[in-house]
């Protein structure tokens, strides 16, 4: 008696819908996490253009012009958290933009909030650390960036 082994039988085709079962469902189980993950980069890059935003325009300013009452008048900053005789830290929840239009960070960022922390190095150099935090599922997240800036005679 001769076998047939043309066709598959319905053991074939039942183990290889398994198979392709499993591998959808190990699928679809990484999307969430993919999706998370794509939002944390998205919240740290935003994050990283808000602080770089603020050191470019803190670098338009002159050496003199690094204190926390000239940076209120210009707008950098809302509200100033300590003030020391070497430094001063000032927090900002808003960012102006060129063209007069103006990023509220809360709603840019999730509980989005920033500082910038301006520390006297010697008299004629400052240290500027820009710092931009968020929360992200409970957990505050930030993104610091920093610069010196001299006074050139």
């Amino acid at each position: 008696m001769r076998r047939r082994t043309a066709g598959m039988s319905l053991l074939e085709i039942l183990i290889s819908v398994f198979l392709v079962a499993v591998f959808a469902l190990s699928m679809a189980a990484l999307m969430p996490a993919a999706a998370r993950m794509r939002a944390k980069a998205e919240h740290y890059n935003k994050a990283t253009n808000v602080g770089q935003i603020m050191l470019e325009r803190i670098r338009t300013l002159d050496y003199a012009q690094l204190t926390y009452t000239l940076m209120y008048q210009q707008g950098l900053v809302q509200n100033l958290v300590t003030q020391e005789s070497a430094r001063f830290v000032a927090g900002f929840n808003a960012l102006s933009l060129p063209g007069g239009v103006t990023v509220t960070l809360s709603d840019y960022l999730p509980s989005g909030t920033g500082t910038i922390e301006v520390i006297n190095v010697s008299s004629d150099l400052r240290s500027i650390i820009v710092t931009t935090s968020w929360s992200d599922r409970g957990i505050t997240r930030n993104v610091t960036l920093s610069t010196i800036v001299a006074r050139l005679n």
